[in-house]
């Protein structure tokens, strides 16, 4: 039976370990401090944040969704659009519903209710959906769109913002379905280079 003992977490054996696929960073003298995660002790890849909530490093960070409990990154967008997409679905499914059953069988305080509630809940999720299909055509997340400033590679040589993993809609949505590889940050910077 192997145990742990907490302070096994912190042994320099293992921080080096987590830090291998950044050596050659290191090596190059390129200083990675502004993404060693304080929490993970670990070096944070590129447009990967910290979520408090879940204690964890999430890669490709979007933002975090109490009504599935769980934080939205890289790996579970497209799942979270299509559930934002057919609670919106339901939504009117239900608002159509709620008019026939006025029309049908006359006024009710609860299928009026029903009704509002639903009206909400879909132009809530409508908006909420548009919104995660333009940041995905322009591949960007939802911490990225609202907060550019606070994140450097988001930032051009003069201070102004540029997205440089913008690669047109059609590979956009194809990165944002997992069928294309998003580019690595080798990748990044000489698509960079060529831009200046």
């Amino acid at each position: 039976m192997n145990i742990t003992r907490p302070s096994d977490r912190f042994h320099p054996g293992c921080l080096l370990l987590s830090k291998v696929d950044y050596l050659n960073y290191w090596e190059e003298g390129k200083i990675l401090l502004p993404r060693l995660c304080h929490e993970c002790h670990l070096v944070k890849p590129l447009r990967a944040k910290h979520c408090r909530i879940i204690n964890r490093c999430v890669s490709g960070f979007d933002h975090y969704c109490p009504f599935i409990y769980n934080s939205v990154g890289y790996r579970n967008r497209p799942y979270f659009v299509g559930f934002l997409t057919t609670m919106c679905l339901n939504s009117v499914v239900g608002i159509y519903l709620c008019w026939n059953w006025f029309n049908v069988m006359g006024r009710s305080i609860f299928i009026g209710i029903g009704f509002l509630f639903l009206s909400v809940i879909a132009t809530t999720s409508a908006m909420m959906t548009s919104l995660c299909v333009y940041m995905a055509a322009v591949n960007l997340t939802t911490a990225e769109c609202f907060k550019t400033t606070k994140y450097a590679y988001l930032l051009d040589h003069q201070g102004k913002f540029f997205n440089p993993f913008d690669r047109g809609i059609i590979l956009n949505f194809m990165e944002f379905l997992h069928t294309i590889k998003p580019l690595t940050e080798e990748e990044l910077k000489k698509a960079e280079l060529t831009l200046v």
